[in-house]
């Protein structure tokens, strides 16, 4: 796979094999993509550049028919307000705030009723997923200006580099 993982290796014990993969009308439970995780971050090790990499492959088909009604919205604020309108049609498992402060776009992902084992990895692969479909919808992206965790976790800036690579 692009991540140097077999496919086989990343869904044991999802219930899906490699070729259900291909098909469009596949649709995968929170759960299997929990476990998909997982198994992805075993077959990996220590790579702290994974959720970026996973998330800068996110694109606006990656989410079906909400990312075609992104496309069809005119403004930010109508993609945002569509987004979390319709966040259950998505792959995001962070709890999304959005507000605007001073000027600026401020997204909050929390992470806090999420498993604590994918914990991190899913909040930062929801992050580089936002990060990737804004920069599809609005022309020269949407750049980040901060990135803040909880709990005292740093933002590596490497990170960022390491995914946008990836795009």
């Amino acid at each position: 796979g692009r991540l140097g993982v077999e496919a086989g290796t990343v869904l044991r014990g999802v219930g899906l094999g490699p070729g259900d993969l291909a098909s469009p009308d596949l649709l995968v439970a929170p759960g299997q993509e929990l476990t998909a995780i997982r198994n992805l971050r075993a077959a990996v090790g220590d790579r702290p550049a994974l959720a970026a990499e996973v998330g800068a492959a996110y694109r606006l088909t990656t989410f079906g028919i909400l990312g075609y009604a992104l496309l069809a919205s005119p403004t930010l604020r109508e993609v945002i307000a569509l987004t979390l309108r319709f966040i259950d049609l998505s792959y995001i498992f962070s709890t999304i705030g959005v507000r605007v402060a001073g000027g600026r776009v401020v997204v909050r992902l929390d992470g806090a009723a999420l498993p604590p084992d994918v914990r991190d990895v899913l909040v930062d692969r929801d992050l580089f997923a936002i990060h990737s479909v804004l920069g599809e919808l609005v022309p020269g992206g949407l750049p980040f200006t901060s990135v803040a965790f909880g709990g005292g976790r740093e933002f590596r800036e490497e990170l960022l580099h390491v995914a946008m690579a990836h795009v």
